[in-house]
This record gives C-alpha cells, structure tokens and sequence, in this order.
C-alpha cells in the first residue's frame, strides 16, 4: 500500500493501491488529500517527492496557514482580472486566503467571475473560494458573471453549487440581470440548469417539442419583477427558441 502520513505525529491519513498512484503527480495526490482532510492542495506540504512524481511507498504530510500579505492580496486581484492564471495558481500556492476582500467587498473569485477568466476561477474553486459571498451591492461572482454575459464563468460556478437564487441588494437574482440585459445564452443555462440533461438529450435529437414543454413550466424560475411570468422581455420563455 502506498501511505500518507502526518508529518508531525506519524499518524496515518490515507493508503491507496499500489496501482492507484503508479505514474501519478504529487498534484493529483493533494486533491484526493483535499477531499478527506478538508484542506485544499494549496496548503499542502508533502515531502519524498522528486520532481513532482511520486516516490516510495510512503509520503509525509504537513498543512500550513494561509500568508497575511496585503500587497499578495491585490497581486491575485489584478492577476484574475488580467487572466493571468498561472500567477494566480504561484500566489495560491504560497498559500494565499482567496476570500479577502479589497474595494467594493470583492473577492478574487468576483474578480475573476467579472472578467470572464476560467481558469484563475477553477483555481480559485479549488481553493475553496466563497461562491455565495456578497459585495457592499449585494452580488455574488455568479451575479456578476451572469450580468457580464460570461457564459462558460456561468457554467463553473452554478455546476459548483453556486446559489442561484441569492439577490442583490435591490432584490434581482443573477437570472434576472441576464433577463434585464439580454443575454439570452446565459439566461437560458440558469433558467435550464437543473432539466439540462433532459435538455441536452433533446436537442440533440432535435426533439424542438420537449425543449419547448421544459420551458412552459419553467416560469415561476423565470423574472417576474416586471409582474407578469415574461418578465422583463415580454415573452413567455418557450418562445425564445423562434428568436
């Protein structure tokens, strides 16, 4: 068996089969780690590695704090703006908290939910970013993206759990503001989230009457501040396959 142990007490974490970890990096040895021991690989420390391939039949394992620096805070902010990932990915390994907030109560996960970067943002869910934290406005990275038209941010973000129903201060949802902006691709994925594979299965068979019978009972989901099931663009949601 190839073990992970505390590097301090010598107390065993983890074993796996010999044919498990044969040919593995060290990184895909810390996200197993992450998902039993509840810290992300980030915080990792594993020493008997050598070039980031697994050694032995035995590695030791130490957890350290998160890094208080100020100007790494707004390093990682400027770098999810800037999509430049694989400093985003250095500054997280120092490690780096990424649920800090600078101006306006963002995160580096609004940062990079804003600027459409999905990679800085599957870092930053693997490093246990906040996905439902709220700035001074009330939005959360899933509302900003949704009011961006970010679509493939959208997609990150609801498949990690992202709370779609939470409003901002003035009572909108993330689905409301794609509605209120147009932004039909990425109204339609909230709208659909949870009957997307039903349809999925069904436009590709090109079966256009089971999309339109998914979206007639979708509109109590749909925007209903303008007072009515349309919503704000005074269209039931079935008809937007005709636009």
């Amino acid at each position: 068996m190839f073990r992970v142990l505390w590097a301090i007490s010598g107390r065993s974490v983890a074993a796996f089969a010999p044919e498990q970890v044969e040919g593995k990096s060290v990184r895909w040895l810390k996200r197993m780690l992450a998902k039993q021991i509840g810290f992300t690989r980030f915080q990792q420390r594993c020493f008997a590695e050598d070039l980031g391939r697994l050694l032995d039949d035995q590695v030791q394992l130490l957890v350290v704090d998160f890094e208080q620096s100020h100007e790494c805070d707004v390093k990682l902010l400027m770098a999810c703006a800037t999509y430049r990932y694989e400093e985003v990915e250095m500054m997280l390994q120092k490690p780096l908290a990424s649920d800090f907030t600078r101006d306006f109560g963002w995160t580096a996960l609004h940062t990079a939910a804003w600027a459409g970067s999905s990679k800085c943002i599957s870092l930053l869910l693997e490093a246990q970013a906040d996905l439902d934290r709220q700035d001074w406005f009330g939005s959360t990275p899933l509302y900003l993206a949704a009011e961006r038209n970010q679509l493939e941010a959208v997609w990150l973000l609801v498949a990690a759990g992202a709370d779609e129903s939470k409003a901002a201060n003035d009572g909108s949802r993330p689905l409301d503001i794609a509605i209120a902006s147009e932004h039909l691709s990425v109204a339609l994925l909230l709208l659909l989230w949870e009957h997307l594979p039903l349809v999925t299965v069904a436009c590709s068979h090109g079966r256009k009457a089971d999309v339109e019978h998914v979206l007639k009972d979708c509109p109590s989901k749909s925007c209903t501040r303008a007072g009515s099931p349309t919503g704000w663009f005074g269209t039931h949601p079935s008809q937007w396959l005709s636009v």
